[in-house]
Protein backbone atom coordinates (compact mmCIF):
# COMPACT_ATOMS: atom_id res chain seq x y z
CA UNK A 1 0.00 0.00 0.00
CA UNK A 2 2.98 2.31 0.51
CA UNK A 3 3.80 2.92 -3.06
CA UNK A 4 6.73 5.31 -1.97
CA UNK A 5 8.12 3.67 0.61
CA UNK A 6 8.00 6.74 3.08
CA UNK A 7 6.59 4.77 5.74
CA UNK A 8 3.15 6.46 5.92
CA UNK A 9 -0.07 6.56 3.52
CA UNK A 10 -0.84 9.47 1.34
CA UNK A 11 -4.70 9.52 0.57
CA UNK A 12 -4.08 8.57 -2.72
CA UNK A 13 -2.27 5.91 -1.67
CA UNK A 14 -5.10 4.79 1.06
CA UNK A 15 -7.85 5.69 -1.77
CA UNK A 16 -5.81 3.32 -4.27
CA UNK A 17 -5.85 -0.15 -1.99
CA UNK A 18 -9.20 0.30 -0.66
CA UNK A 19 -10.65 0.77 -4.36
CA UNK A 20 -9.63 -2.14 -5.38
CA UNK A 21 -11.09 -3.38 -2.59
CA UNK A 22 -14.40 -2.32 -3.29
CA UNK A 23 -14.25 -3.08 -7.27
CA UNK A 24 -13.51 -6.47 -6.25
CA UNK A 25 -16.63 -7.06 -3.79
CA UNK A 26 -18.66 -5.11 -5.82
CA UNK A 27 -18.18 -7.51 -8.75
CA UNK A 28 -19.04 -11.02 -6.42
CA UNK A 29 -22.34 -9.25 -6.11
CA UNK A 30 -22.87 -8.46 -9.78
CA UNK A 31 -23.59 -11.56 -11.27
CA UNK A 32 -24.59 -10.57 -14.57
CA UNK A 33 -21.67 -8.13 -14.64
CA UNK A 34 -23.92 -5.58 -15.91
CA UNK A 35 -22.17 -3.39 -13.48
CA UNK A 36 -25.42 -2.55 -11.54
CA UNK A 37 -26.50 -4.45 -8.62
CA UNK A 38 -30.56 -5.61 -8.67
CA UNK A 39 -32.02 -6.38 -5.30
CA UNK A 40 -31.24 -10.11 -6.07
CA UNK A 41 -28.01 -10.19 -7.12
CA UNK A 42 -27.03 -7.65 -3.26
CA UNK A 43 -29.77 -9.82 -1.24
CA UNK A 44 -28.46 -13.17 -2.29
CA UNK A 45 -26.42 -15.30 -0.17
CA UNK A 46 -22.64 -15.65 -1.35
CA UNK A 47 -21.33 -19.36 -1.88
Amino acid sequence: MDLDHDGRLSFSEFEGHHRSLVDRAFAAFDRDADNRLSRQEFMAPKE
